[in-house]
């Protein structure tokens, strides 16, 4: 678990560094929240080259918090009438207090999730794990296209003010990428070589 806690920080350390240099490169607002969000994804490769899919493994047991206060029932009421008409045949349901909201984790048959509502009961952002049969066609071709000797192994899909980064893993004999594509473009998000 220490272990976990470690790796997380490293990764939300070095998440922050791209956050700084993408905001300079390209100036995108909601790709700030949107690579915060990542720091999940990185966790979900992570747990799924150890054998395990989705955010199961990268998020343990997030377990539901008990609410005493009047206002914050009223809150979670509002957003959980929301979620209900928004996700329709949800499976392993957990929610968890954030900062401004709640995280909502669940799956939908082939798809995890892991989605943020605000105070105010509105979606700020999702995170979508599924396995790389799911990733829309024209992102496979980009992805395969340029890296024809990979093999992908799985797919995040983040979004977050309806813009869209998709975090594809992909392997070779020698390593393993994570490949970022987005409306501005394609690039190598992580890198690391085997053994």
């Amino acid at each position: 678990m220490l272990e976990r806690v470690f790796q997380l920080h490293s990764f939300t350390s070095e998440i922050k560094y791209s956050i700084r240099k993408q905001i300079k490169m390209k100036k995108q607002p909601g790709i700030l929240i949107a690579l915060f969000f990542a720091v999940a994804t990185i966790t979900g490769v992570y747990a799924q080259s150890s054998g395990s899919f989705g955010f199961e493994a990268s998020f343990g047991s997030i377990k539901s918090q008990s609410h005493t206060n009047l206002s914050e029932d009223v809150i979670l009421t509002s957003i959980q009438k929301k979620f209900r008409k928004q996700f329709t045949d949800v499976k392993r349901e957990s929610w968890t207090k954030t900062n401004n909201g709640y995280a909502i984790r669940f799956n939908t048959g082939t798809i995890d999730y892991l989605v943020f509502y605000d105070a105010k009961a509105n979606i700020i952002g999702q995170v979508r794990y599924y396995k790389p049969t799911n990733l829309p066609n024209d992102i496979r071709f980009q992805v395969e296209s340029a890296y024809f000797n990979y093999d992908i192994l799985s797919v995040q899909e983040v979004t977050v003010e309806k813009t869209i980064t998709y975090l594809v893993a992909i392997e070779a004999r020698n390593e393993w990428k994570i490949i970022r594509v987005s409306a501005a473009g394609m690039d190598v998000y992580k890198e690391y070589r085997k053994g």
